[in-house]
Order: C-alpha cells, then structure tokens, then sequence
C-alpha cells in the first residue's frame, strides 16, 4: 500500500515499539497503545524563529547538560579526561584553522556526558543532540563567523575541563550552565542579525 518492503515496516514497528506508541500481543497482532503518552517523548526539530520554544529547549539543556557535568566531574576516571582533553584540543585545532569546529564540539560534550557512566543520561543526551543538532550547528557555525568569539567560546570549554580535571562537580555545573547560557545568547545575537 505504501510501496515499501517488509523490512521498512518491521523497523518502523520496532521503532514505534521502542517509543512505547505501540504493544504486540502474540497471535493477535501489533496494537496502537490505548495510552501511548506516558511512556514516550517527542521532541521536534527546534523552530529557530520561534524565541520561546528556543529558551525552553535551552532551559531543559542546561538542566540536563549542566548535572551531566558535576556527575562527570565527580566521577570520571582518568581515561575518561584524558578523552574529553583529546576532544578540547581538537576544538583549539579547528579554530586555529579557520573551521567552525561543529563535530569537535558535540564530541566534547558527548565526552563528558559518557564520563557520568550514567547510561540514562548518556541515552537522555544523545536523543536531545539528534533532535537539536541543526541547532548547536548553526549556533557554532555562526559564532566562528563573529571575530574572537571562537576563542571566547573555547575559553569556556576550557573553564569546563579544568572543573572536571579538578573534581569538582558544583564549579563544573556553573561552568557548563554558563556556556550554555552564554550560547543561547550567541544564538540570540545569530538571529537578530539575520
């Protein structure tokens, strides 16, 4: 009927499955959940003219984000600093290159979020980044597009690490949420350029 194979449909159902939209009963078939919401979570690609639905993306990313990081700064092992100091140099490379360091960055912050050993908050994180990547693209590619404020940027990624390398999880909280902040506001500053 929709023109696609078997295999389509099975990975859609899996996937539906997974979200808690649909149930299986065996030798009954497959069944949209009579209450489906409670178990599931959507969460759209960010409108970017949209200034509210923006701050409350943001406001949950620094919620989130900033607790990965204490968690992160409270229990990292040394080869888990020594990944997220990999990712910060790469970052330093691809400004002093001239490129927008976009994969660099969402490296770096993955890093730290696996450093929490927490796999929910590694599952939470890497959802919200496939829903708001388009966002963190254009807030990093247009920052490198403002003289300095890579550096600037790069400073507070600094400030991040050096929290965690210190364990201490409440300055790396700050640190993290101020970045974010401070990105939410870089973003502001994209759009009323635009």
């Amino acid at each position: 009927m929709f023109g696609v194979s078997r295999p389509v449909i099975r990975e859609a159902i899996s996937r539906l499955k997974s979200d808690g939209v649909l149930e299986s009963f065996q030798g009954r078939g497959v069944f949209v959940k009579a209450d489906s919401g409670a178990s599931s979570f959507r969460l759209d690609e960010p409108n970017l003219n949209d200034k509210q639905e923006l701050a409350h993306i943001l406001e949950l990313l620094v919620a989130i984000e900033g607790a990965a990081t204490g968690l992160a700064a409270a229990r990292r092992r040394e080869h888990e600093l020594k990944a997220i100091k990999k990712a910060l140099d790469a970052m330093a490379k691809a400004i002093e290159e001239g490129r927008s360091g976009v994969d660099e960055d969402m490296s770096f912050h993955r890093t730290i979020v696996e450093a929490t050993r927490n796999p929910f908050f590694i599952a939470l994180v890497a959802f919200l980044e496939s829903r708001v990547r388009n966002l963190i693209r254009v807030a990093r590619t247009n920052t490198a597009r403002y003289e300095g404020l890579a550096y600037k940027v790069q400073e507070e990624h600094v400030a991040i690490y050096e929290a965690i390398a210190a364990r201490d999880p409440e300055a790396a909280q700050v640190a993290a949420e101020r970045h974010l902040r401070n990105a939410a506001a870089r973003l502001q500053l994209y759009l009323g350029d635009r």
